[in-house]
């Protein structure tokens, strides 16, 4: 996930890049990407359901 908070493959990142990339950016497993990815590009189909046991990852 990049600073600003919006998470990519590393195939998105260019190579000269990569060490910057690896500094700053947070490691987010496949699951939360994909998740994330989908509420960023569809945020109409999206439903918010807050839970005391919710897991982040």
């Amino acid at each position: 996930m990049n600073p600003e908070g919006v998470t990519v493959e590393w195939g998105q990142v260019p190579i000269s890049a990569a060490i910057d990339a690896m500094t700053t950016y947070l490691p987010v497993c496949w699951n939360c990407h994909i998740a994330q990815s989908f509420r960023r590009e569809h945020p109409d189909m999206v439903v918010d359901r807050t839970s005391q046991s919710a897991v982040i990852h």
